[in-house]
């Protein structure tokens, strides 16, 4: 492990060459071969949330980071933040908005590009995930790959049925995608869309042990890592048999928010959270640490598809409290590239670096 920046955010890296990087509400081109950054552009946003993001700790107050993001083509990304969706195009060193999200929702946790699946549009997706207490609609969005297409609503699930989508994984030989979704017990499982999503059924729902952000395909089924805040978190192998059956692969320290498929492994980070909270203002005030969390070390843990797991990395959550100055977490720099870059949240030492694994 290395840190490649300090007080940058790495967004996507292209080819090993470059990434694109975020400090202050701007956008850079930061290369890898050479210590060196070239600015693009400034995020649209208003002049107090920029005065905001000048100290570090005001950023991490005020939560303005950029989290989905997916490369549209070799010039262009998709960047969720701060309640919108922006293009950033690189060569032409300008943003424009494409799209507003629904009420009290900042940012999807994860964008997924369909590509040659079949019965499905080539596209990219979301899913909703708002801080909404009251029940409604969640919806999944789509845009095709050209520039110029927009975003549509592309399948809703029943009002009260999930608050939460939390992630896909892209299953090419079944020609489906899995949706994951949460949070309270009867709203967390598993889901299987098809034909477009002109059909979807749940696969199995209604249990924490079936409430995951992230996984992969296994060879029976897939494998994922569980985000349960109130009781021990486990990663789990899921067989998709007449009988559905569910193997604990191992006991984690943390509950799982990010992971990144890279290389053939998912690459997981478990997370340091407080208990949850009920009410706004609860967020300014200093919490304990969540029950399904055992300690303060952010830990990256690989697996494959045989289910065989490693700790690679120990980090260990810096003195500020939670949830208003972020949970300890790593988010993980999406690349088309050989080299894994991630981005260490809220942890001593590392916090704001860009750091390769």
């Amino acid at each position: 492990m290395q840190i490649l920046y300090k007080k940058m955010k790495a967004l996507w890296c292209f080819n090993d060459d470059y990434f694109i990087g975020y400090r202050k509400c701007r956008f850079y081109k930061c290369y890898l071969n050479r210590h060196e950054i070239e600015y693009i552009c400034d995020l649209p946003i208003g002049m107090l949330k920029k005065f905001c993001s000048v100290t570090r700790i005001m950023e991490r107050a005020i939560h303005i980071n950029p989290r989905a993001v997916i490369k549209l083509n070799n010039d262009s990304i998709l960047i969720g933040i701060s309640g919108n969706i922006y293009r950033l195009m690189i060569k032409e060193k300008k943003i424009i908005h494409e799209h507003s999200f629904s009420k009290e929702m900042s940012s999807p946790l994860m964008f997924a590009k369909i590509q040659n699946l079949r019965g499905f549009k080539d596209s990219v997706i979301y899913g909703e995930y708002t801080n909404q207490t009251e029940q409604h609609a969640i919806s999944i969005y789509s845009r095709g790959l050209n520039i110029n297409d927009k975003w549509e609503k592309c399948y809703t699930f029943k009002t009260g049925l999930i608050q939460h989508i939390h992630g896909f994984i892209i299953n090419s030989d079944k020609a489906n995608i899995i949706i994951m979704t949460g949070d309270s017990d009867n709203e967390s499982g598993f889901w299987k869309a098809e034909n477009n999503f002109s059909h979807v059924e749940s696969i199995i729902i209604g249990s924490q042990r079936y409430r995951a952000c992230v996984g992969m395909l296994s060879n029976c089924g897939m494998i994922y890592a569980t985000d349960n805040p109130y009781a021990q978190n486990y990663i789990y192998e899921f067989c998709f048999n007449k009988e559905p059956v569910l193997k604990k692969i191992v006991q984690i320290n943390g509950t799982v928010i990010n992971g990144i498929m890279f290389k053939d492994k998912l690459y997981l980070s478990t997370t340091v959270e407080s208990i949850p909270f009920t009410k706004n203002w609860q967020k300014f005030l200093p919490r304990r640490l969540a029950r399904g969390v055992k300690d303060r070390n952010v830990e990256i843990i690989t697996c494959d598809a045989d289910g065989n797991i490693n700790n690679i990395l120990n980090l260990e959550k810096d003195n500020l409290f939670m949830p208003l100055f972020q949970f300890g977490m790593v988010e993980f720099c999406q690349t088309d590239g050989n080299k894994l870059l991630c981005n260490p949240i809220a942890v001593k030492k590392y916090d704001n670096c860009v750091i390769e694994l």
